[in-house]
């Protein structure tokens, strides 16, 4: 094979390319001729051994007259005839593609004919390298009967489709015998079904392997030479043939031939062969531990002896077999067997044999069904195939529990690799197949780790499979464990070629001149697509080079380890710092959307990740557009970075809506990870328009504009104050200011509060009643007229404050001014009233005014000529003050030049001109400092140029002051229609120069012809004529007269020729210019007004960005006083240098945070991603797509269920009517019928006892009328495993939950919590180990133990000395967690406020808005509502508080005043509240004799004024705690939403 190992020209699937090109296909018949025929061959009969009871006739099988002379003489005498003496083999004469007449539709399926003996890895490679078939992830071999067999309607429906879906999904192989009967024509019909609905795009392989001495028309598929392209075969059979024909929905075919014909089974041998060199090939990954070996599974439906024989082979090998029960014969024997078998040790190994009492009646249906004959080996091999219970499979479609046929052929080969969960998981990733992973593999019995799912997330990193990925990261897997360095290198090394990544790592490693990939070339990469000033942190973190890969080569030279053993180590010790962002940013570059997703929804700081994410792909969009080398998917990369800038944004708002101050925080924080640029940064870098256009940023932005001052500052005030420093004081408002004024009158009435609170407490002393606080029902707080609740709500103003929040600020960065409140002084207040860029942009428009003026002044009425022998040559005092003005302004240009955050001056150059304002700045300036150095020139035409070029510069000044209009809403738009127009007019300039340089040509040449009379002889005349005529023309100065030769004298004299047709060819002009040409130009600047007028106001937002930058960086003055600022910041620049050894940040539009700050912006701004991505997929689920394929699911699983009734009812009529020992009757549909009886009888006893209950409900008196919701049963508490421990429950079904129900088999595992053992003072006593056991005051008060033994619920029942959970079995006993037999009571306190803005409070749909304390658990990391277990002897009301003391304010940093103060307030708060829900708690710690119970109460801060300026700080039982709006999206522990649904109903407010 070795020279003609090629890559085929032809695709098996597509025939297509055989009749494209003539050349082609005759170079395809002839590469098949050179390779088909030296490797496959077929076989010919050489020995004519006649039969004994037909003479005329061979044992091979065919007529005399079909052998040679030759066969006939060496056969005289001969009796036996075998293949290997009596055949030779001769090169295949039937290869090619059958294309089946009438079947028009059907792709043209590839064949060949070969001998039964040929090696089976030939056949392999025929079938990937020649018919370029995909490696499968699986093969389906389909064995059953051969002759045509009905099958039940519904039984057949669930085969074509489960079959057919299994192949789909997995990409498997079908292999059958091929012939148009029995199971194949089933199959092939499947197919076609498939094909007719899906059309023939969607081809599944199915590969026929048939014997070529019964199939029926050889003749067709016969040619002696380069075989048959195409075989045409007709579907009509031969009158007399007793062969097969060929089935028309097959794929490929495999003709076996050993030189027989009419003999059936040839191909047995070859088939088993070929399945077994498959299951060694590897499938395709580009992971090599994702590559296992191809499975195979066989499928058993109808059939006779021999395909008992088939499994009992396959079973030897372990394959594992699918048996259809119901089907027929075989199938439906082995499928009875199967249901009749038992466990049985034999050899201390545990098989499976037939029940002692079934084996007559199965030994009956086997004979039966398949004769006397043979019988007892059929019955043998039946037994063995048996016997290994993982390697076969029954399949019944009355089985107890419904699933399709895909399910159960691929679950046939998880239970064959039961023993090995990681080859289990292997077979589901390599068939993509995440509900088997699901519901199969990642169950509650198995615990994974890291460890063993590194391999596998390796292989769903790099094949794409980002649903696996999700669920290795929910199940156990750390990203920061199994991410290392090689595995990051090795996921960009596999880069796939057709992305636009790939050409990038590929020519900065020819840069490089590198072979291997590191991360130093993909750091390079990124800093490439993300711009100049970004510095990627693979060039600077030694986690991502060689200082760690240096460090493990010399522990392996000491301790002589592996080398990958010991990275693996140090990645433990010292993992890379952010794994997630690593592995987000290999898929966004590689475009992989799914996973891009996944990681980012798993990783951290969202808002920054999108923002890149979508800065990266718009930058590879726009390279793939650029480079005609880069596969152009731009609309592709453009969609995926939309979708990125909606996730920023998302986020953003969720944010904004939580709390506007940290939102606007987490926009300027400086992000380490991401070359220590902004949230902010990153959004303009990407050019996300409606990232800026928020709400958040507009606001921000305004902050920082205005700086200091009040946001609603004339800009009159500020231009009387920038002359006149002194009304500063009277009429400038700071921030600062308002938020005294706020504080000052929260003293008033905290002063006011407090003397109300004093006279209470003495009138309380003096009553001698106890100071506890008390909640009240919603009753009793509807008559309340509590004084002190009332005490300073009235007419008070709206609660705002500016966050506190952000403690640490540089003293360098400005932010602090904006962002902090503090006194301000006189000096500050001047100081942050110029500094203000407010401020700044009126100095700055002032001073421009004033320049423009100035120059018009000096142009206008003093620029006399430069004399020497006068002061000054003459020159006027206000040119000296122009000329000095001009270079202040040009030291500006330059400092903004070298501020730029490029570290290179070639790199700063480029992102200053990307600036169109500085492009027209330094060009202005240029032409200015030329004009000036003209001017000293003495001579008079030097002089005369230098004035005009003077004058002509100040349209560029002039036209410079248009940026001012910039900061203007209305205004600021149309500055970017003008610059969209300009280069629409660029372009269409270049058009227009065609037309006119044409006409004005050939008008030229036609009316002053040269050489001649009428010749112009001055060159320069005849050239600017050419373009002058035309060029005016087109305005309406047409020159009529002297084109026509009326004006000789002034116009010159015209060629009597060109007096005609001049006129015709400006006709001509004028259609094509004034016409067509103009309205073309007007129709595009209408387009682009219209384009740019759509989002004008997201544009000038977009603009505010830079504008405020600028201003935010310049110096205080303006030109010319600028240069004062200049030498401040030079000064300022040394000292630093000399003091820290660095200069200061270009910017200082950024906040630095310490890491625990850092820390709590993460968790809270993850948490609002968190919200986001919960709400959008509820969004994504109730779309119109998501609705109707949930109503399909529904109406599929009603039709299988009802299918099943009817096809029980039947059943059981059959059943009825005949004995019952048929083998389509033994499905036992009298007993699911008794079943089903059982459990509507227990359902509807169920519904009586809820009836009585809710009749017999008592209202209770002095409590509000709150709806009570009763848990008919409990979920939690029955599930597996136990809370902090592997223990399992016993298994309970809902029917048996309920005590009265008889359940004579349960056995509830005991456990019991070794810290409950442990015997501390919140737990009782070890009764379950106690014999006989003391009796506890169970429905009462304990006394002793102080603890309240009463149920919410009602009384409980007390069997043998333990008490039993009121809501029915949980599947263990003992207490596990809990300290308390009984009822365990906990309190839950829901304290909430109104959600305020600066408007006010927040209304959505109409309803306020609410927000509760929420406490983040650390045990999952889950958000819930504060609340805690009723200490011994605490009143709940006791409880209440503390718990909400403990985990939401047990760590407040503040001075013992100030918690004094803090703690009256909370009292306060603690006297008002309200009781939500009362009852039993449906928790995974309960079991049969220890249960949860709860008391919900609400605590409501209506004016917000006791929580107004408190900070809360989570204590050591919670891990973060913040203020959460009330809302059913929100995800929250337990059953905390039901309660907040209640709260909300109360308050009536938004939900």
């Amino acid at each position: 094979m070795g020279k003609d190992s090629f890559t085929p020209l032809y695709d098996g699937g597509d025939s297509s390319h055989v009749h494209l090109n003539k050349f082609g296909s005759n170079q395809l018949s002839q590469s098949k001729k050179s390779w088909i025929a030296r490797n496959f061959s077929r076989r010919e009969c050489i020995r004519f051994v006649p039969k004994s009871h037909d003479v005329s006739r061979c044992k091979c099988g065919r007529p005399r007259e079909r052998h040679s002379q030759q066969a006939l003489e060496s056969g005289q005498g001969s009796e036996e005839w075998n293949v290997a003496s009596c055949t030779t083999k001769h090169p295949t004469n039937a290869y090619g593609e059958i294309d089946f007449e009438g079947y028009g539709g059907q792709k043209r399926a590839p064949y060949l004919r070969m001998s039964h003996d040929t090696d089976a890895n030939l056949v392999i490679t025929l079938m990937l390298k020649r018919w370029n078939l995909e490696i499968p992830n699986l093969v389906i071999s389909v064995t059953g009967g051969a002759k045509s067999f009905v099958l039940k309607p519904r039984l057949r429906e669930m085969f074509r489709r489960g079959l057919i879906k299994a192949a789909k999904t997995t990409g498997a192989w079908i292999i059958t015998g091929g012939t148009n009967t029995g199971v194949m024509k089933h199959v092939g019909e499947a197919v076609k079904e498939q094909q007719l609905m899906f059309g023939s795009d969607t081809q599944v392989n199915v590969i026929g392997i048939a014997t070529w001495g019964i199939v029926d028309k050889q003749s067709d598929l016969i040619s002696e030479k380069n075989g048959k392209y195409p075989a045409l075969y007709s579907m009509e059979p031969t009158p007399g043939h007793q062969g097969a024909m060929l089935d028309p929905n097959h794929s490929h075919f495999f003709l076996v031939d050993d030189g027989t014909e009419g003999k059936y089974g040839v191909e047995i041998g070859m088939r088993s062969r070929i399945e077994e060199a498959i299951m060694k090939v590897k499938t395709d990954s580009r992971s090599e531990a994702g590559s296992i070996g191809v499975p195979v599974v066989l499928l058993v439906l109808e059939g006779g002896p021999n395909t008992v024989a088939t499994m009992y082979e396959l079973i030897k090998k372990k394959v594992p077999a699918v048996v259809i029960d119901g089907s027929g014969r075989a199938a439906s024997v082995v499928g009875f067997a199967y249901n009749h078998t038992i466990k049985r040790n034999v050899d201390g190994q545990t098989i499976n044999v037939i029940d002692p009492q079934y084996e007559d009646e199965v030994r009956a249906k086997v004979v039966e069904v398949f004769g006397a004959k043979g019988a007892d080996k059929t019955y043998s091999m039946i037994k063995d195939v048996l016997e290994d219970e993982k390697m076969i499979s029954v399949y019944s479609l009355d089985g107890e529990i419904s699933q399709d046929i895909d399910l159960a052929i691929l679950k046939a080969l998880l239970k064959a690799n039961r023993s090995s969960p990681v080859a289990q998981l292997n077979l589901a990733l390599a068939w993509n197949r995440i509900d088997l992973a699901k519901s199969d593999i990642f169950t509650e019995e198995q615990q994974w780790t890291t460890e063993t799912l590194s391999a596998a997330m390796l292989t769903a990193l790099l094949d794409d499979k980002a649903e696996f990925a999700e669920l290795f990261l929910q199940n156990g897997l750390s990203m920061r464990e199994f991410l290392s360095l090689d595995i990051l290198c090795k996921l960009y090394a596999e880069v796939p070629g057709n992305t636009t990544i790939k050409p990038l790592l590929q020519k900065e490693m020819g840069k490089r001149q590198v072979k291997t990939i590191d991360m130093d070339v993909v750091g390079e990469v990124i800093e490439e697509l993300m711009g100049d000033m970004f510095e990627s942190y693979y060039r600077k973190d030694g986690h991502y080079f060689g200082e760690l890969a240096s460090y493990a080569e010399g522990l392996v030279l000491k301790n002589r380890k592996s080398s990958k053993d010991l990275l693996a180590n140090i990645n433990r010790i010292d993992p890379l710092p952010t794994p997630y962002l690593d592995v987000f940013l290999w898929a966004v570059l590689c475009n992989r959307r799914e996973l891009a997703r996944v990681l980012w929804e798993a990783g951290r700081e969202p808002m920054a990740a999108a923002l890149m994410a979508s800065r990266l792909l718009k930058r590879m969009a726009s390279r793939a557009q650029e480079d005609n080398t880069i596969t152009d998917i731009s609309s592709d990369l453009y969609d995926h970075a939309r979708l990125f800038e909606e996730r920023a944004v998302g986020v953003l708002d969720e944010c904004f809506n939580e709390n506007e101050t940290l939102s606007q925080t987490l926009l300027v924080r400086e992000l380490d990870h991401y070359s220590r640029m902004t949230a902010l940064e990153l959004a303009v870098s990407a050019e996300s328009q409606d990232f800026i256009a928020h709400t958040s940023c507009q606001v921000l932005l305004t902050r920082l504009w205005m700086g200091t001052m009040a946001m609603n500052t004339r800009w009159w005030k500020v231009l009387v104050c920038l002359y006149l420093p002194v009304l500063i004081f009277p009429i400038i408002y700071f921030v600062p200011d308002e938020q005294h004024e706020r504080q000052a009158a929260e003293r008033e009435h905290q002063k006011s509060l407090n003397q109300k609170s004093s006279k209470v407490k003495s009138h309380k002393e003096k009553n001698d009643a106890p100071v506890v606080p008390v909640y009240r029902s919603k009753e009793e707080k509807a008559v309340s007229n509590d004084e002190e609740a009332r005490v300073g709500t009235e007419n008070e103003e709206e609660d705002f404050q500016l966050e506190d929040y952000i403690p640490e600020i540089r003293e360098d960065d400005s932010m602090e001014v904006i962002m902090r409140n503090k006194k301000l002084g006189f000096c500050d207040r001047i100081m942050h009233f110029y500094s203000a860029p407010f401020s700044k942009f009126v100095g700055n428009v002032v001073g421009y005014l004033a320049f423009i003026f100035l120059y018009a002044y000096v142009v206008l009425f003093n620029f006399p000529r430069f004399d020497p022998a006068k002061t000054l040559g003459g020159i006027h005092p206000t040119e000296i003050v122009l000329y000095f003005w001009v270079f202040t302004i040009l030291i500006e240009e330059i400092r903004q030049l070298a501020a730029k955050p490029p570290k290179y001056i070639k790199d700063k150059v480029s992102v200053y001109f990307s600036d169109t304002w500085n492009f027209v700045d330094i060009f202005s300036l240029t032409v200015f400092i030329i004009a000036i150095i003209l001017r000293f020139f003495t001579n008079s035409r030097i002089f005369t140029a230098s004035r005009i070029i003077l004058s002509l510069d100040i349209i560029f000044f002039i036209v410079r002051s248009l940026q001012i209009f910039s900061v203007n809403r209305l205004l600021g738009p149309k500055l970017v229609m003008i610059q969209k127009m300009m280069q629409d007019l660029a372009q269409f300039i270049i058009i227009l120069a065609v037309f006119t340089i044409a006409y004005g040509i050939a008008l030229h040449a036609v009316m002053f012809p040269s050489p001649g009379i009428y010749a112009r002889n001055n060159t320069w005349v005849t050239i600017t004529s050419v373009v002058q005529y035309p060029y005016w023309q087109m305005y309406g100065e047409l020159f009529l007269d002297e084109i026509q030769g009326e004006k000789p004298k002034e116009f010159g004299e015209v060629d009597p020729d060109g007096r005609w047709l001049s006129p015709l060819l400006l006709a001509i002009y004028m259609v094509f210019t004034n016409i067509l040409l103009l309205n073309l130009l007007i129709a595009i600047f209408n387009y682009t007004f219209e384009r740019v007028q759509e989002d004008s106001d997201k544009v000038w937002k977009f603009q505010r960005y830079d504008l405020v930058q600028e201003y935010h960086s310049r110096p205080v003055f303006a030109p010319p006083l600028v240069l004062l600022g200049h030498i401040l910041i030079f000064i300022r620049w040394v000292w630093r240098m000399c003091r820290c050894g660095h200069p200061p940040r270009g910017s200082t539009m950024k906040i630095g945070l310490s890491p625990a700050e850092m820390e709590q912006m993460d968790n809270w701004e993850f948490q609002a991603a968190e919200m986001y991505i919960h709400q959008q997929q509820q969004k994504n689920s109730g779309t119109l797509e998501e609705r109707v394929r949930a109503l399909g699911d529904r109406v599929d699983c009603i039709n299988s269920q009802l299918n099943r009734v009817l096809d029980s009812m039947s059943g059981t009529r059959a059943h009825a009517l005949t004995d019952g020992n048929g083998l389509e009757g033994g499905h036992d549909s009298e007993g699911r019928l008794a079943r089903m009886e059982v459990e509507l009888s227990s359902n509807s006893e169920s519904l009586q006892k809820i009836l009585a209950l809710l009749q017999q409900q008592p209202p209770v008196k002095g409590q509000a009328a709150v709806p009570i919701q009763l848990t008919l049963l409990h979920y939690k508490a029955r599930s597996s495993p136990y809370p902090g421990s592997t223990a399992k429950r016993f298994a309970v079904q809902d029917n048996m939950v309920d005590w009265q129900v008889p359940f004579p088999d349960y056995k509830p595992v005991n456990y019991t919590a070794p810290v409950v053992l442990a015997n501390p003072v919140w737990a009782d006593k070890d009764l379950m180990a106690m014999s006989p056991r003391p009796e506890l005051p169970y429905n009462q008060m304990d006394h002793t133990c102080n603890v309240n033994r009463v149920s919410y619920n009602g009384t409980y029942v007390v069997k043998d000395g333990l008490p039993l959970n009121p809501m029915g079995r949980t599947g263990m006993q003992g207490r596990g967690l809990l300290g308390r037999f009984g009822p365990n009571h906990a309190a839950d306190p829901v304290v909430t406020r109104w959600k305020r803005t600066s408007a006010g409070v927040m209304l959505q749909g109409g309803k306020k808005v609410l927000e509760f304390v929420a406490i983040q658990r650390k045990d999952n990391n889950q958000w819930a509502i504060p609340g805690g277990m009723v200490e011994p002897g605490q009143l709940v009301t006791q409880a209440l508080k503390a718990e909400f003391g403990e985990e939401a304010m047990a760590k407040l940093n503040v001075s013992q005043e100030e918690k004094e103060r803090i703690a009256k307030q909370i009292e306060r708060l603690f006297q008002q509240g309200q009781e939500i829900y009362k009852g039993y708690v449906d928790d995974p710690r309960n079991t049969d004799n220890a249960w949860m119970e709860t008391v919900a109460v609400n605590f409501h801060d209506d004016k917000g004024d006791l929580f107004g300026d408190i900070t809360l700080q989570a204590g050591d039982d919670a891990a973060a705690v913040r203020w959460q709006r009330v809302s059913g999206n929100i995800p929250l522990y337990a059953s905390h939403v039901s309660i907040l649904e209640k709260v909300a109903k109360m308050r009536d407010a938004a939900f």
